[in-house]
């Protein structure tokens, strides 16, 4: 099933900001929902797990999570996220 990442974003900015819904709660019934649906990205997975464990918007992210793939290289001016970028996969 393709998911597109723009849909989980606008999901999760429905639940954080519509429905204060915690972000480690939002992440959590997504990675469920990724399951029950056979949902076999990776990218969009990665980048669940991070926003549920962080405190990085889901852009962010999702940037980090493209930026594991070997496919792309991902630029950015946010210190931060370049930090986390630059450490090797888990």
């Amino acid at each position: 099933m393709l998911v597109l990442p723009e849909v989980i974003a606008e999901v999760i900015y429905v639940l954080t900001k519509y429905y204060d819904t915690p972000r480690d709660v939002v992440a959590l019934r997504l990675m469920l929902f990724f399951d029950d649906a056979e949902c076999n990205s990776q990218i969009l997975s990665t980048a669940v797990n991070l926003y549920g464990n962080s405190n990085f918007d889901f852009v962010d992210c999702l940037l980090y999570s493209y930026s594991k793939n070997p496919e792309y290289e991902v630029f950015t001016f946010d210190k931060d996220l370049a930090k986390i970028i630059k450490e090797p996969n888990p």
